[in-house]
């Protein structure tokens, strides 16, 4: 009787435990419930208080903005990189076109054959004079095109003045009498990376309404527009390839290099030409 009495008190204590721990669970529930639903709402509260008070762009600013952005601030940086990018590319192709001008100077110091009367000094000093109008060209066409035009510059436009200064560089060191194939040959990288870069220009300035006074009296460029320029570029790399192979007389690349500082001049013409038209001027 003893044995069953205690078996009798032990399950009832086990029970009496097992309804004390479900009791003390359910009251934690109830008591964890009202903590999140309170840190919920005051999460809430302060997102709406953020959202109320974040700041916006005044009416004013925002009809200004172009219709390529859309945020004031990225409108603030697109309008700094118009404004001071000119100076940068006039300062870098300054920089350039100063070295360019001392290594064709100092060109003229190697060359004893250029003092001596003759056809082959004649040709060197053609060499010279187009190199020179070649880089007066491109010092043109950069500066009229900053100083008419704002555009939003990109990496090439970063990149470009470093190529033509190697490129510069290379056609100077290729002056002479025989290596004059290759000289033509560099001569025609030069004038097509000319084009293309001013092209390259033009296509970003017509997308600024501040250059429209100037570009809705032009239409877009198209492929014959190129017909000129790809016949020059044609005349020259074919001249060059033909004449680095053969072993042409100097009665065959004197013609040749003046029919190049003819175009090289003709060039400069029709840049004073449209700069004339940019400033209204006769």
């Amino acid at each position: 009787m003893d044995f069953k009495s205690t078996a009798s008190t032990n399950s009832a204590t086990r029970a009496v435990r097992k309804r004390n721990i479900e009791d003390r669970k359910s009251a934690l529930k109830s008591s964890r419930m009202p903590l999140v639903s309170t840190v919920c709402c005051s999460l809430a509260l302060r997102w709406r208080r953020v959202t109320e008070t974040r700041p916006v762009a005044p009416p004013e600013l925002i009809t200004k903005l172009d219709d390529s952005t859309g945020d004031p601030a990225m409108e603030s940086i697109r309008t700094r990189a118009i404004d001071q990018f000119p100076t940068v590319l006039i300062t870098l192709l300054s920089i350039v076109q100063a070295l360019a001008l001392e290594f064709l100077w100092d060109h003229l110091h190697h060359r004893p054959d250029l003092y001596v009367l003759s056809l082959e000094s004649l040709l060197g000093w053609m060499q010279i004079t187009a190199s020179l109008v070649g880089l007066i060209l491109i010092w043109l066409s950069y500066a009229s095109m900053v100083m008419r035009f704002r555009w939003v510059p990109s990496t090439l436009d970063s990149m470009l003045p470093f190529f033509i200064g190697l490129i510069q560089f290379l056609m100077i060191d290729l002056m002479g009498p025989d290596r004059f194939g290759q000289w033509l040959l560099v001569l025609a990288v030069v004038f097509a990376t000319m084009i293309l870069g001013s092209h390259h220009v033009f296509r970003r300035a017509r997308k600024e309404k501040s250059n429209s006074e100037f570009f809705d009296r032009y239409a877009p460029a198209v492929a014959r527009d190129f017909l000129p320029h790809t016949a020059v570029i044609v005349f020259l790399v074919s001249s060059g390839g033909w004449l680095w192979i053969s072993d042409a007389g100097i009665w065959v690349k004197l013609p040749i290099i003046a029919m190049a500082l003819v175009i090289l001049l003709l060039e400069i013409r029709n840049a004073a030409r449209f700069w004339n038209e940019s400033m209204g001027s006769q």
